[in-house]
């Protein structure tokens, strides 16, 4: 699976907790995911812009999935601290278990949940998502008392201000670990507490009847420590302020790592620089804007394009910088009003590349 059908799994989830993937900036966001998606010749709806055509197949134990034979050890979800925040840099849960044949493919991560998909070869038939403690409503009794009582009920999962999600619930399913599970309206999804005021919610493939599997993938699920696993970088960012941190990431699976393939900076708000970055492939453009808005221009060596979009409709003025090819990697940067550095400068004097080989990524973006 490449990196634009991953992504193409994800973009509903990441449309809640990335601030400038929320925002009607048209031009920024069009330019940017139109160029992603034409990478793969795709229109697909989710986003994780993922690795070069690279599908891990899992034969084994390991990160992205177990043998067949013997799947991991169900959690124990007594023993797990409900998670307030977590780590856009390092995954906070894992699929233990996979049917045979599949593996990860993607996922985002941001500090209130966590979304990975897994499939045939690293497709999207499988998506978790996993929320923080208290994003979730209401508590598991009272999820169950209304389904007693009324045969129906809601669960609301909010991102925050961007947004949230809310699944009919359509009855009791086998319980995940110690804890009363749930499925949503027509089977689309199981859901479940993994710790004390912390669901995780695993839709199914469409038009499989996957109940059985989905159960089993549940109740074999790894949270904390267990399922920790970095993402690593093809780029990093030197002489950024001290107060600079990552917001949210999106990786891919790549020959056995994780790799980020799209992010952004947690501040400024509500508008922070993205990035996307790429293996380069044969098929890369970069928008031209009409009325002098891109230019073509060359940046430390490289060719590159260059859009000043002008501030319309009430959203601030962007500044894109785009490179199909710097050292085997395509770039895209943007940067929003008056946010300083911009992407102009961040490209020129802020961004180490570290090329397309993992034995020179760095699991720390900023440097």
């Amino acid at each position: 699976m490449d990196e634009d059908s991953v992504r193409a799994a994800l973009e509903p989830a990441a449309a809640a907790p990335a601030p400038p993937a929320r925002v009607d900036i048209a031009a920024a966001r069009r330019r940017g995911r139109g160029a992603l998606r034409r990478r793969a010749g795709l229109t697909g709806g989710s986003a994780v812009a993922a690795v070069a055509a690279v599908a891990v197949a899992v034969t084994g134990a390991g990160p992205f999935g177990s043998h067949p034979g013997r799947p991991a050890a169900p959690g124990r979800h007594a023993g797990i601290a409900p998670p307030r925040r977590f780590s856009p840099l390092t995954t906070y849960a894992s699929f233990g278990w996979l049917p045979p044949g599949e593996s990860l493919g993607g996922g985002q991560m941001s500090p209130v949940m966590e979304y990975l998909t897994a499939g045939p070869h690293g497709t999207a038939a499988w998506s978790l998502t996993v929320y923080t403690a208290g994003r979730c409503q209401p508590g598991i009794r009272r999820l169950a008392r209304q389904i007693r009582r009324h045969r129906q009920a809601s669960l609301v999962c909010a991102f925050g201000r961007s947004g949230g999600w809310t699944g009919p619930i359509s009855g009791f399913a086998p319980r995940v670990g110690r804890s009363t599970a749930f499925w949503t309206a027509q089977h689309g999804s199981l859901a479940w507490q993994f710790a004390r005021d912390s669901w995780a919610v695993l839709s199914l493939p469409r038009g499989r009847a996957a109940r059985s599997e989905a159960v089993a993938i549940a109740r074999r699920v790894r949270y904390g420590a267990v399922a920790a696993r970095p993402v690593e970088f093809p780029v990093q960012l030197t002489g950024m302020p001290a107060a600079s941190a990552v917001g949210y990431t999106y990786f891919v699976a790549d020959a056995g790592r994780l790799r980020a393939s799209e992010y952004s900076l947690a501040e400024p708000r509500p508008y922070p620089p993205g990035f996307t970055t790429n293996l380069t492939k044969r098929r890369d453009t970069c928008d031209m804007y009409p009325d002098g808005q891109s230019r073509r221009e060359t940046i430390n060596g490289y060719r590159v394009v260059v859009d000043r979009l002008r501030a319309e409709r009430g959203n601030p003025a962007v500044r894109q910088v785009c490179a199909t090819d710097v050292a085997g990697l395509f770039i895209f940067v943007s940067t929003y009003g008056r946010t300083r550095p911009d992407a102009v400068s961040l490209f020129a004097h802020h961004l180490r590349v570290l090329g397309p080989d993992p034995a020179n990524w760095t699991t720390r973006p900023l440097s």
